[in-house]
């Protein structure tokens, strides 16, 4: 290398550092909730009922002590209001983040009456690390409710690790009968299989554009490259096949060679597709609606054309959507009368979701009125090997459109606190929104066991414990009968799903979308008993739940060998 590319090559790194070390140091963490906690916890807060299915088994025994992990949203209040004065269980509310605790009572005053409570129902705070248990004893809880939670460990506490030392410390913290609440995304059976999803809707096809690149980044600042996520899908797996906007043919390119494209080149309007492995499209999918809900929610309305009529009936097809939608009629000026609309607001409605995708297609506007701000940002492209001639296009003097995939990778690098200020950065702060929900969930797994897989993995993991602990006296978490295993669909979502996404095997064969929520009721149960259990689960579809019965049938045998202590 050369005196001259190895000085370049310095300058490059030193301003990258200046850029990131603007407040002194360079920060290692990758914010989850804290951004926008209320938008966050309004976002969880509907399905109270179905989120707190350990509520039975308070009212069933009225006392005890109940664990709630991941306390976001307004479970609690709601709980709280249903059990009644007479009975006195303790219910702990818990968290990893001191300020999700701290807005409870905050969002909800007439919490602090259980939490001063000497009688009836006691409401306690607890900041709590679901991996590690530590402030409770053996065989405290009576119950345990995790909602939507351990998709949020897997993603932050160390992928499989993290998934493994949740349920032993629940296997341990629980007595004997007590109930482990699980809900979480469905996965799919076969999540390597490689199928090809077609990408029906502009906003999808928009909306795949930015996810994959943060989903797969292995950049330094990502959880992926701190080992704190599992990687499931490698990039060299995935095809692009689509249109450029010069070309009258079709284009077929490795994950890599599409990076490289500049995203304005790319024809979103015409057919789109992606070849990957069937559980990254579940993930995907599953991405792709909590991205509407917090960028374009406006997607969420269903306009139905009225038989001999010009209006359209207003179906909402997400919850929160209606008041969204009041909204945008009052900061428009339009009119809504008794669920109808007329096709100019529907047009309206339209073109709002539209023009939403503009900016991730042909990049977020940048004003620099300081050619040291300017300079950093060409330095900050370059540290990362992205070419800033690529991927910064001039329109006139010190104003650029910065690719938005670029753009969404190194928001979360700080990007937007070392380099952009009040009068030099994004023209419109609306332009933001993908880059802070890409910041806040794009890294995040949804999708990782199946049903078959998460009871059998269960199973062996809690016999292995309860072999360590005792050996004469065995305990599974299983389900508490074979009905407590649910799968619980979102048609709703579904139908969002099934407008936006085609999926085929490579045979060209269509496969099911299905979208929704997998509810097991785990109970610590005694090993005799929890075989019933799994044995009904297994005759019930002996073709799907195939792991589940290797796993049992590897118990049974350990546990009858006389070395069974010694099992692992």
């Amino acid at each position: 290398m050369s005196v001259f590319c190895k000085f370049r090559k310095f300058i490059y790194v030193f301003l990258f550092v200046i850029a990131y070390c603007a407040k002194g140091e360079i920060t290692n963490v990758v914010d989850h909730k804290d951004a926008q906690l209320n938008l966050y916890l309004d976002f969880i807060r509907y399905n109270l009922q179905e989120k707190l299915g350990i509520m039975p088994y308070i009212l069933k025994k009225g006392e005890g002590k109940y664990l709630e992990v991941g306390a976001g949203g307004d479970p609690i209040a709601f709980l709280l209001s249903k059990i009644p004065s007479e009975m006195s269980p303790i219910i702990i509310a818990s968290d990893i983040d001191i300020n999700v605790l701290d807005a409870l009572p905050a969002r909800h005053p007439e919490l602090t009456k259980y939490l001063h409570s000497q009688v009836g129902p006691v409401l306690r705070l607890q900041q709590l690390d679901a991996t590690s248990m530590d402030c409770f004893h053996d065989n405290e809880l009576d119950g345990i409710n995790a909602s939507a939670v351990v998709h949020e460990i897997i993603s932050y506490a160390g992928g499989m690790n993290g998934f493994e030392s949740f349920f032993k410390e629940a296997l341990r913290v629980l007595k004997p009968g007590g109930v482990l609440i699980y809900r979480d995304p469905e996965a799919v059976l076969d999540k390597k299989k490689m199928i090809v999803a077609h990408l029906k809707s502009s906003i999808m096809r928009l909306f795949a554009h930015i996810f994959l690149c943060k989903y797969l980044s292995k950049d330094p600042f990502s959880l992926v490259a701190r080992e704190k996520k599992q990687v499931e899908y490698d990039s060299r797996d995935i095809s692009f096949t689509f249109y450029k906007k010069s070309d009258d043919k079709q284009s077929c390119l490795s994950f890599n060679d599409y990076l490289a494209l500049q995203s304005h080149t790319i024809d979103f309007m015409r057919p789109y597709s992606i070849t990957m492995p069937n559980g990254l499209c579940r993930e995907m999918e599953r991405h792709y609606l909590t991205y509407l809900h917090q960028c374009n929610p406006l997607a969420f309305i269903k306009c139905i054309p009225v038989v001999g009529s010009d209006l359209f009936f207003v179906n909402y097809l997400a919850h929160s959507t209606a008041s969204i939608f009041e909204e945008f009629l009052n900061s428009n000026r339009l009119s809504f009368d008794n669920s109808f609309i007329d096709i100019l607001v529907k047009k309206k409605i339209e073109e709002t979701i539209k023009l939403k995708g503009k900016v991730i297609e042909y990049g977020i506007p940048l004003l620099f009125t300081s050619a040291t701000n300017e300079r950093r940002m060409f330095a900050l492209l370059k540290y990362y090997g992205f070419d800033p001639n690529h991927y910064i296009i001039p329109f006139k003097d010190h104003c650029y459109l910065l690719d938005y995939r670029i753009f969404g990778l190194l928001y979360d690098c700080f990007i937007d606190e070392n380099i952009f200020d009040n009068v030099n950065g994004p023209l419109n702060k609306k332009d933001r929104v993908h880059a802070e929900w890409l910041k806040r969930e794009g890294e995040e797994s949804y999708i990782y066991y199946s049903d078959d897989a998460l009871l059998a993995h269960v199973a062996e993991l809690s016999f292995r414990e309860s072999l360590k602990n005792s050996p004469e006296d065995i305990f599974l978490l299983c389900p508490v009968s074979a009905e407590q295993n649910k799968f619980i669909p979102r048609l709703c979502y579904e139908e969002v799903l099934r407008e936006a996404i085609e999926v085929t095997d490579l045979e060209g064969y269509i496969q099911e979308i299905k979208e929704g929520k997998r509810i097991v009721h785990f109970s610590k149960i005694k090993l005799d008993e929890a075989c019933g259990v799994l044995t009904d689960i297994i005759s019930s579809d002996p073709e799907r739940y195939v792991l589940l019965k290797k796993a049992l049938d590897i118990i049974i045998s350990v546990n009858m060998t006389s070395d069974a202590q010694h099992y692992e």
